[in-house]
């Protein structure tokens, strides 16, 4: 694989390694024994990844079943995001923001944290301490249980601002999404190939661009900049998925 333009990427440790392989895996479910070896390959010792499983299903996040490893709890959900977050799930939009509206008086401080995450989920923006909103161009439940949260603690409204436009960038860093993006789109344009050699990089980079897209606020494209680059990283990113996985069904098979 050709320079993807950056020095170096942060290296996955094994924790890491092993959630993404799984996560990008249909069904994610795999034999320890391959897992392990992949963390060889990524210079990782065998003891190491075998700790990691261990510690990951009994914090709920794998499965075992007869050697296999399967994603569970919020590793499960997570998957779920990062499929729905490669396909832009903008519907008709009538102009409208969903508003939830925080009540009652002193809330716990996990119960906040709750509804943070809960709120981030669902792709909505803190306007100000106790306002989250966003365009109402997403299914309404998109997460039940994310929507389930916030219900318990929060009253929700529909909101027309004036100025969506305006609001959008304040709520939102869209051009420093668009920036980071576009660089991601020049980094993925540049993999032509992926060989087994090549597996730590491309590895890293298919992260740090999952990530990036799980941030894509999926606003309506009357709110977002000129050239927004949203659709062409998940273009990119599809190709280099494919490479990638292609890469680890040849790496699994050689092992096996």
């Amino acid at each position: 694989m050709e320079s993807t333009g950056r020095t170096e990427r942060r290296p996955l440790n094994s924790r890491s390694l092993i959630a993404s392989t799984l996560l990008g895996t249909h069904p994610p479910e795999l034999p320890g024994k391959l897992l392990v070896e992949l963390g060889v390959l990524f210079g990782i010792a065998p003891g190491t990844t075998r700790v990691a499983l261990s510690r990951m299903v009994a914090a709920g996040e794998l499965t075992l079943r007869n050697g296999r490893y399967g994603l569970a709890g919020a590793l499960t959900n997570r998957q779920q995001r990062q499929d729905k977050s490669r396909v832009v799930a903008d519907t008709a939009w009538d102009g409208s923001w969903e508003q939830w509206l925080i009540v009652g008086g002193a809330r716990a401080k996990d119960d906040r944290a709750e509804l943070r995450t809960a709120a981030t989920t669902l792709g909505l923006a803190e306007i100000r301490d106790g306002v989250w909103m966003r365009p109402s161009n997403l299914p309404p439940d998109r997460n039940p249980e994310a929507v389930a949260v916030l219900e318990a603690q929060a009253t929700r409204c529909t909101a027309h601002p004036a100025d969506g436009v305006g609001l959008a960038r304040v709520a939102w860093d869209l051009n420093g999404w668009s920036n980071t993006a576009s660089s991601f789109v020049v980094a993925l344009g540049r993999s032509r190939s992926v060989g087994r050699d090549q597996l730590p990089e491309a590895f890293a980079l298919a992260a740090e661009v999952v990530r990036h897209l799980l941030h894509d606020p999926q606003l309506p494209a009357k709110l977002l900049p000129k050239d927004w680059p949203g659709n062409a990283l998940r273009q990119s990113y599809t190709k280099h998925e494919t490479l990638l996985q292609a890469a680890l069904r040849d790496f699994f098979a050689e092992v096996k």
